[in-house]
């Protein structure tokens, strides 16, 4: 029996060994899209090439090593959003829900089997509608959720990490929506709903869902009810404003035309009544080569210009210009 109880000393010491010291544990809340470090506590002189991160939930089989050797795994799924800091705390990009669960910092001892663990629990705060943002109008019900993915699972906050945590929706001024008729507030504390029927006052309204801690709010996550066929009211009187401005210029410019339109009728019409007096015979073109200056008379006027015209005796046909202008002279 003695030897028996002296056998499982140095066992429960392995097991110890094996199972190694596990530091804090912390939480970390954020939201979807949003970039986050976990740091890693212990790390002597920043020698990150003893350190392993590894990262579970409840539904994982086994712990999934992500970094190796202060190094991101090439074949690990999200190495592209994944990156070892100089602190050796792990950062992740553009969080999802899939990146919720325990984060551990491990760091392992020289030659030995022993190590120190620095727990994170990662919860992401998520919200979804039950319409696509372009469908949103007025007078139409929608089901707004808000979900805390945690390491438990989506909504689920059974472990004690998150024994203290609510989510609450808010409005822009961070007063919780309780008291009105139009709002209805469902699910659990993790995993609450909010059915509205939206006015057209809701346009470009804000909706906020928050997190709490022990009555701390530790994130945030939101989103913009814009309407597809309504626009507000300043960018009417705006649309109105520009409307009157067209019309007003569309207005002189049909007055330019037509005052142009009547200035040139107007030149067409004198140009054509001149040449039509000359061709009557009030003016004749005459060559000035037999163009004699008439003594003036005491019955000629003087505001009329006189001549006298020498014909030859003899008549011959001259053929005619097409550019010179004829008039007939009767006596």
């Amino acid at each position: 029996m003695a030897g028996a109880h002296h056998t499982l000393i140095p066992l429960l010491i392995l097991k110890l060994i094996n199972a190694g010291v596990h530091g804090n544990q912390l939480s970390q809340y954020v939201n979807e899209g949003a970039d986050v470090s976990l740091r890693c506590d212990n790390v002597v002189n920043s020698d990150c090439s003893l350190i392993m991160w590894l990262h579970t939930r409840d539904s994982f089989p086994n712990a999934i090593q992500e970094v190796s050797n202060g190094k991101v795994r090439v074949n690990s799924k999200r190495a592209e959003k994944l990156s070892v800091d100089t602190d050796c705390s792990l950062h992740v990009h553009n969080v999802t829900a899939e990146d919720a669960g325990l984060y551990t910092c491990r760091i392992l001892k020289h030659q030995t089997a022993f190590h120190t663990d620095t727990d994170t629990y990662l919860s992401v705060l998520t919200i979804s509608l039950s319409t696509l943002l372009t469908y949103l109008k007025p007078d139409r019900p929608v089901t707004i959720r808000c979900s805390l993915h945690t390491y438990d699972g989506p909504g689920i906050c059974k472990s004690f990490i998150n024994s203290k945590v609510n989510l609450n929706w808010v409005d822009e001024t961070g007063r919780k929506l309780q008291g009105d008729s139009r709002y209805q507030l469902t699910g659990p504390r993790c995993d609450i709903t909010l059915t509205v029927t939206f006015q057209k006052e809701d346009n470009n309204r804000k909706w906020m869902c928050q997190l709490t801690k022990m009555e701390q709010v530790k994130t945030s996550v939101d989103f913009t009810s814009t309407f597809s066929d309504i626009k507000d009211t300043d960018d009417d009187g705006g649309e109105e404003k520009d409307g009157l401005k067209q019309s007003v210029l569309i207005g002189l410019s049909m007055g330019v035309v037509v005052c142009v339109a009547v200035c040139v009728a107007a030149a067409l019409v004198l140009t054509f009544r001149r040449r039509a007096y000359s061709v009557s015979g009030n003016q004749m073109p005459i060559n000035p080569g037999n163009m004699v200056q008439a003594n003036n008379r005491d019955d000629q006027r003087t505001d009329i210009t006189y001549a006298e015209v020498n014909l030859p005796t003899s008549r011959r046909m001259v053929e005619k210009d097409q550019q010179t202008e004829y008039a007939t002279i009767r006596t």
